[in-house]
């Protein structure tokens, strides 16, 4: 929309880092949980890790160079809101996080594997894989945030230190994770109180008009 050449994808990763850091300080004390009380769940976070972890490292190539097309990831779009849609047709459980047994989780950890398609919503496509395994809308919700921490952080691990060899990088990287880490926070508070009662349609609604609006704009 700005005009603007595409930039790295570890821009997008920096500015993922952002939203890294506003995760681990909302839920500061959920991570306190599982480290000392909540094993079980640990456990299941880190099962549900592997796949996400397994795609990215195999076709993380791939994925880089098809990433700024923007006619993909306004179809991936598309996709994006046909499971947010499909999640609240089809499911109506009303499961909690210590339901789920590890099967569960890998399935979910599947469904994060699918945002390395460019479009592809990480919190959507893993929200809607718990709602699948049969979880609440919020507890698939929370399921879907912590899940993003391990994955965000291993890729910015990855993609960040060849970003900040490049001349000027450190101001750019430093700003997109600052501005995301503000909006990250507000996001994260609205949408868990959201969804306790308020159903996932909208957010389909959404990723349809601003895919046809950026096809539009690229025809």
């Amino acid at each position: 929309f700005l005009g603007w050449p595409s930039h790295p994808l570890a821009f997008d990763v920096s500015v993922h880092f952002g939203t890294l850091l506003a995760l681990l300080l909302y839920f500061r004390e959920d991570l306190l949980k599982l480290f000392t009380k909540d094993k079980r769940t640990l456990i299941l976070l880190i099962i549900a890790t592997v796949p996400a972890v397994f795609v990215g490292l195999l076709f993380n190539d791939y994925f880089e160079r098809t990433f700024s097309n923007v006619t993909r990831a306004s179809f991936f779009l598309f996709f994006t809101a046909s499971l947010l849609f499909l999640a609240e047709v089809i499911s109506k459980k009303e499961g909690e996080t210590s339901s789920l047994r590890w099967w569960h989780s890998l399935v979910i950890g599947l469904f994060q594997a699918l945002a390395i398609f460019p479009g592809v919503s990480r919190s959507g496509s893993t929200i809607s894989g718990g709602m699948f395994m049969g979880l609440s809308r919020e507890d698939a919700t929370r399921f879907a945030f912590l899940l993003g921490i391990p994955i965000i952080f291993g890729a910015f691990l990855v993609e960040v230190p060849s970003f900040v060899m490049e001349k000027g990088s450190l101001f750019y990287l430093v700003t997109g994770a600052l501005s995301s880490f503000i909006t990250g926070y507000l996001a994260i508070h609205f949408l868990l109180k959201y969804v306790k009662k308020g159903k996932l349609y909208p957010f389909a609604i959404y990723c349809v008009a601003f895919g046809a609006v950026a096809l539009w704009v690229v025809r």
